[in-house]
């Protein structure tokens, strides 16, 4: 008989592998950007004047994983020239003999854009996105310096100043952007865009082009 008391091997437990979907990892429902822009407007897409600037503070909410609805406001000062033909010449003022060749306009605006932004590719510390949307402009104060041949008399509008209020939906918006991760709440973006008019604005009803390059801050309670 064998003497040799059994030993019993203790089964090892086999620990299960951890299943990580995607929906338990956290996902920002909204995000709050801060940004600038040279502001470089233009009519008719010539004559290209000195670049204003723009500030903006928007809010982003998620409607999807990669789909965003983004609002605000944001506050432009616009300088373009436009030729003439390219805006209108009040009637109320035909009793001046001579017309300007152009005029150098300044506004400053009050912009609430409506826009949708996907994500289209995504590291851990980088994303690329693309956003298309529409804005409303508020022409807040609009200041125009009319320009007439040399040695021209007469003239009794030399400059005007005034504001015309809301146009509501005046512009589509387009932009692809990047957006860098600092931290989980931080993000830094590059943004550029293009405003492409639907209506016309302003005192002289011009056809107002706008380009630039939001760069952002963007603060988010969780990134993803």
């Amino acid at each position: 008989t064998n003497m040799f008391p059994k030993v019993k091997l203790a089964e090892t437990p086999v620990a299960e592998p951890v299943k990580v979907t995607e929906n338990d990892e956290p996902s920002p429902k909204f995000a709050v950007r801060f940004g600038y822009s040279p502001d470089l407007s233009v009519v008719g897409l010539k004559n290209f004047s000195k670049p204003g600037t723009a500030v903006s503070l928007l809010i982003e909410y998620a409607l999807f994983r990669k789909l965003y609805i983004q609002t605000g406001v944001a506050r432009s000062s616009k300088v373009y020239n436009a030729q003439a033909g390219t805006y209108e010449w009040p009637a109320s003022w035909n009793d001046q003999k001579v017309l300007p060749t152009s005029v150098d306009g300044v506004c400053k605006i009050i912009e609430i854009p409506l826009n949708l932004r996907y994500d289209i590719t995504q590291t851990e510390r980088s994303r690329w996105f693309a956003g298309a949307g529409a804005s409303s402009y508020y022409m807040q104060n609009d200041k125009y310096d009319y320009n007439y041949p040399k040695h021209t008399y007469g003239i009794k509008w030399p400059n005007y100043e005034t504001s015309t209020g809301w146009y509501w939906l005046s512009h589509l918006n387009a932009s692809v952007g990047y957006e860098y991760r600092l931290s989980k709440k931080l993000s830094l973006m590059a943004e550029p865009y293009v405003r492409i008019p639907v209506k016309k604005v302003g005192f002289g009803k011009v056809d107002l082009f706008t380009f630039g390059t939001w760069f952002s801050i963007r603060y988010t309670p969780v990134f993803k």
